[in-house]
């Protein structure tokens, strides 16, 4: 099928507006393409130039929904070839072209799918690179131990944190007698020491964290 005739079927009937522009744009490129013997009929190319254009990227080109779009460019490549033989010999392998040369439909549409998940998340990286300073090193502030006079503490808590908070909120540390029975003791400061030999197993700062998060649910 010429890609004049493809077009108009691909166009007629109850096409989402959208659709019908971006297949549009994409019929336009392909057509000025052919009129200055162009060789580049690769996806990657024709979907920057559509993206220019404010029509369908080389990522949504590669997508499975966008066969019809594809269809349409290799048809046009096809009629190209057919016009222009000296152009076709001219002609070097395109990114996609190992693609394309895939017999397999389904297997086609995969490779194009993953393909464009990946440029996708190399958009990404290269998105975080420019955003992130020190040329992407992370640093990261480490908060105080505990709340400073008159903050109240807060903490990010889990609901199995919540319940282990509970757990020791309510039982060894619930009053001086409860702690004296596993071997802790309260001291005067609000600290929680090792009955035996006084030493601090955990500062009040931390108790305080550990009763907030208890009483978060």
């Amino acid at each position: 099928m010429d890609p004049e005739t493809l077009f108009a079927k691909l166009t007629q009937g109850k096409v989402q507006p959208r659709k019908a522009k971006y297949l549009a744009i994409v019929h336009e490129i392909c057509k000025q393409r052919f009129s200055v013997k162009a060789t580049d009929w690769t996806v990657a190319s024709i979907g920057r130039e559509s993206e220019a254009r404010g029509g369908i990227g080389a990522n949504g080109l590669r997508l499975p929904r966008s066969e019809a779009y594809r269809g349409l460019i290799a048809a046009w490549k096809e009629y190209a070839d057919a016009a222009h033989p000296a152009a076709k010999r001219k002609v070097t392998a395109g990114a996609d072209d190992w693609i394309l040369a895939i017999d397999n439909v389904a297997s086609r549409q995969l490779v194009f799918c993953l393909q464009s998940e990946l440029a996708a998340a190399l958009d990404e990286v290269k998105l975080l690179k420019k955003l992130l300073p020190n040329k992407g090193v992370i640093k990261v502030l480490v908060e105080p131990a505990g709340p400073t006079p008159g903050e109240a503490a807060s903490v990010p808590v889990t609901a199995a944190a919540e319940r282990a908070c509970k757990r020791f909120v309510d039982g060894p540390i619930s009053s001086p007698a409860r702690a004296a029975e596993v071997g802790f003791k309260l001291k005067k400061d609000g600290d929680l020491a090792m009955a035996s030999t006084g030493e601090v197993i955990l500062e009040r700062a931390a108790l305080e964290l550990l009763r907030a998060a208890a009483r978060v649910g």
